[in-house]
């Protein structure tokens, strides 16, 4: 579903607050070929997966007395692609 993320991975980030996305050397998985923040100001994102439907999917957390609680926080994202 979303092939300019193929073979990318995503962390997400407590502290920094936002979705990272990191990129692996095809021809040497020790080589981190870039790392960009693809989400921002979302708070702090707890988890992320691939769902079975193929898109990226992730959580935030903000009520847990670490982050900065907002009305209307801790939700689940869907990335989808913009056409």
């Amino acid at each position: 579903m979303l092939p300019t993320f193929s073979g990318s991975l995503f962390f997400g980030a407590l502290r920094g607050e936002g979705l990272v996305r990191c990129i692996v050397s095809d021809t040497n998985p020790s080589e981190i070929v870039l790392v960009e923040k693809i989400v921002s100001d979302v708070g702090r994102v707890r988890d992320v997966v691939q769902g079975p439907d193929g898109f990226i999917y992730f959580s935030t957390s903000n009520s847990d007395k670490r982050g900065k609680a907002r009305e209307g926080d801790d939700h689940i994202y869907r990335i989808v692609p913009e056409y």
